[in-house]
């Protein structure tokens, strides 16, 4: 029984290069995807950590103003990042403008009523 396998490889007509070329470029193709997945997803887990870092500075500059009796403007420097708080009076009630700058580079602007 002849084996078919190794007389097409002993072939010197040129099977094999193009073949062998081909999966080699597919290889380098699913490579380079994949590098390329690696970076966004680095780039999504900093985005989320940012929002995370600036979700627990909202959290505790409102506790901080729920518990303080001054009135604004108050700045609060916390480990992860700064709040400035200042008010201002709308339609007889009192607005809270939160600007949250975190320690990564993270900036948003928040207003807010207070819940009491």
């Amino acid at each position: 029984m002849k084996n078919t396998y190794l007389k097409k490889s002993s072939n010197q007509q040129g099977f094999m290069f193009p073949l062998t070329s081909i999966v080699i470029v597919l290889l380098l193709l699913f490579t380079f995807h994949l590098i390329n997945l690696n970076r966004n997803l680095i780039e999504i887990h900093q985005i989320h950590k940012q929002q995370y870092t600036l979700e627990m500075l909202y959290q505790k500059s409102y506790q901080q103003l729920l518990v303080e009796n001054q009135t604004p403007p108050l700045h609060y420097a916390f480990p992860d990042g700064t709040v400035d708080i200042t008010a201002e009076q709308s339609e007889n009630t009192l607005i809270y403008n939160l600007e949250l700058r975190s320690k990564n580079g993270g900036y948003r602007l928040i207003k807010t009523k207070l819940a009491k």
